[in-house]
């Protein structure tokens, strides 16, 4: 079984802090500048979650247009673009242009349906695909305390695609590889540029 774990970040965030609440709360955010092409992942559970999972309405984004901006997802078996998990976002500022309220803001597919109550287990990554330029994403809910949900089984998903599990930053260190074998099986990271 292979497994990528984030534990150290966990433990290190708790002592760095002090931490004494059964929860903390709180929000990242990240600009996409002139780059179309970012990962991002779910680095916060939704609060309250039994689970450890995020939810898709809990991800934000302005500056965005429906249709042209998108959110993709790679499936774990052959690395393509998953396209019937594409995401794209009805943003607050479209929805009052069209007559509605800030509050009418949501993820869609491309039939329109609503995908903000769609979950992912934390640490799933998605890849942007934006035409627009300088889009904001804010990503909001309970940072994770509990190390299970730090754990992402790989085993039998030759390409995986993971995200950081917390909304700070990790070293290479903090990662450890699980049933992993040296020379084998391999830890790569995308360059957004290209």
């Amino acid at each position: 079984m292979k497994k990528v774990m984030f534990d150290l970040a966990v433990a290190a965030a708790i002592s760095a802090f002090a931490l004494e609440s059964a929860n903390t709360v709180g929000y990242k955010t990240t600009n996409t500048g002139a780059n179309p092409y970012i990962t991002g992942g779910m680095c916060f559970v939704t609060c309250g979650s039994a689970d450890g999972t995020f939810r898709l309405g809990d991800l934000k984004l302005e500056g965005s247009t429906w249709g042209s901006d998108w959110i993709q997802f790679i499936n774990p078996l052959t690395s393509a673009v998953d396209s019937t998990k594409n995401a794209t976002y009805y943003s607050a500022a479209e929805a009052i242009a069209d007559g509605g309220s800030a509050d009418d803001a949501e993820w869609e597919d491309i039939n329109e349906d609503s995908l903000d109550d769609v979950t992912y287990p934390i640490g799933t990554a998605f890849l942007t695909s934006f035409l627009s330029t300088g889009v904001t994403i804010t990503y909001s809910g309970e940072v994770n305390l509990n190390p299970t949900y730090s754990t992402i089984d790989c085993s039998g998903k030759p390409f995986a695609y993971v995200a950081n599990p917390y909304p700070g930053d990790l070293t290479a260190g903090d990662i450890k590889l699980i049933g992993s074998t040296w020379g084998s099986d391999w830890l790569q990271f995308i360059n957004p540029a290209t």
